[in-house]
């Protein structure tokens, strides 16, 4: 490791352990949770001090002069002090051996509705080769999905991020904002007010979360351009897991796996990304 990693490695560290942000227009010294009882005796300290300085005698009104306003601003920085508190929620994780070479390809297109033939349906499909681990993957996103098949609350994300080179890379994840989620960093919230008796304390709320990815070459032929074009994310779409023996043969569906029906599909491209994406670091990591 070179001294400039270090020096990163560092430099986000201590950036993670103290914080200096602008928070309803004052600037504010932002801590761990567990310095607060320290910060407290150091408060403590600095007002006994302040109390015996009457009795110290200094050489000259200058140093005195110096020294109260030492305490002053330190004891300003002290008041500006807010203190932060995480709390880490688990979503779902694998219960088999994850392998994404079983994982051989996937597929776009817009089907016509059997309801009505004047509108066509979109639907999205993953291609794997073994049937077992496909109905693993399948298993995974029921858990996420709070068992329903029709995921109207959105807590599955799925991604496509187009890459130059005639490639895409195929995400899927638990949304950050599931149900459960939000009620487990509300119920800490809560028990944390009742404890410490304040509404000051920031809670960094932070997630542990599998996520499905994987690259694919995109052929001449492939349907996702038109695809792109045609579908609007938050539209309803049908997701289909199926087996081929390889990605030559014609897939089909399994037995004991149903369709889902989804409602977030995110297609960009690498360059639209923002740090908002939880695709842009994922992207920078590959």
């Amino acid at each position: 490791m070179n001294k400039l990693t270090k020096l990163k490695l560092l430099k986000n560290k201590l950036h993670f352990i103290f914080q200096f942000k602008k928070i309803d227009g004052k600037y504010t010294v932002i801590l761990p949770d567990k310095y607060k009882k320290p910060i407290k005796m150091i408060k403590y300290v600095l007002s006994v001090i302040g109390l015996f300085s009457a009795f110290i005698i200094f050489k000259t009104v200058f140093i005195a002069f110096l020294f109260g306003l030492g305490l002053f601003l330190i004891g300003k920085l002290i008041e500006r002090t807010t203190f932060s508190y995480f709390t880490m929620f688990v979503h779902p994780l694998p219960d088999f051996k994850v392998d994404m070479a079983k994982w051989i390809g996937t597929g776009f297109c817009y089907y016509p509705d059997p309801q009505n033939a004047n509108v066509e349906i979109p639907v999205v499909s993953w291609i794997f080769s073994d049937k077992e681990y496909a109905t693993n993957i399948h298993n995974l996103m029921f858990a996420w999905s709070y068992g329903n098949y029709e995921d109207k609350d959105k807590n599955i994300s799925l991604s496509v991020i187009l890459h130059n080179n005639n490639q895409y890379t195929f995400y899927c994840y638990p949304s950050l904002d599931r149900k459960f989620a939000k009620l487990f960093h509300n119920y800490i919230e809560n028990e944390t007010l009742k404890e410490k008796s304040t509404r000051d304390d920031i809670h960094n709320k932070l997630f542990l979360i599998f996520i499905i990815g994987k690259l694919f070459d995109m052929p001449s032929t492939s349907y996702l351009p038109l695809f792109k074009q045609r579908y609007s994310n938050g539209d309803p779409f049908i997701f289909c897991i199926m087996y081929a023996e390889d990605i030559s043969k014609t897939p089909s569906m399994i037995n004991g796996i149903n369709k889902f029906i989804f409602h977030t599909l995110k297609i960009k491209s690498d360059g639209e990304l923002t740090r908002q994406d939880i695709e842009y670091d994922l992207i920078r990591m590959n």
